[in-house]
């Protein structure tokens, strides 16, 4: 007789708690699971409007976060929207709360890196809180950042050619 029998030979009502006790446990698990996933943050969905179609190529979202590297190749998160006509979508699910700061690339050539002519960018842009760029210097991450609450939202930025 193996020890795990002799276990329940010797105490039989152990198992009965056991089974109860996962019985109880399992619906709770599942109640809570809705509750771990809200934590995760709401989706950011981000709408490009005044994009020039006739440019083809892709648009690529960049989401950075205070300690990313603001505009270099490593954002946080990233999203792409394929171009087709003067308005596109770039959606980030779960979302985390804090402060972002989002950039849109006009990726005509599809490099995955601004093309500039003399310094000015040769492709179109967009950031976050409709910030400009001055075409010589970016702007901050402060400049651009806005606060996510966790629960999804919506933002419209208008590229720049």
């Amino acid at each position: 007789m193996s020890v795990l029998a002799a276990e329940r030979k010797l105490h039989p009502s152990k198992n009965v708690t056991h089974r109860r006790a996962y019985a109880l446990t399992l619906p709770l698990l599942l109640l809570a699971a809705p509750l771990v996933a809200a934590d995760a943050g709401g989706a950011l969905r981000v709408r490009v409007t005044h994009v020039d179609a006739e440019r083809g190529g892709t648009l690529r979202c960049g989401l950075f976060r205070p300690d990313d590297e603001w505009l270099g190749t490593s954002p946080s998160r990233t999203a792409s929207a394929e171009v087709h006509g003067d308005t596109a979508r770039c959606e980030f699910d779960a979302v985390s709360p804090g402060r972002v700061a989002l950039t849109v690339l006009h990726d005509e050539d599809d490099d995955r890196e601004m093309d500039r002519t003399l310094g000015v960018p040769s492709e179109g842009y967009a950031f976050s809180r409709g910030v400009q760029h001055d075409g010589l210097t970016p702007p901050d991450f402060d400049e651009a950042a806005i606060e996510l609450d966790g629960s999804e939202r919506t933002l419209e930025v208008r590229m720049s050619y």
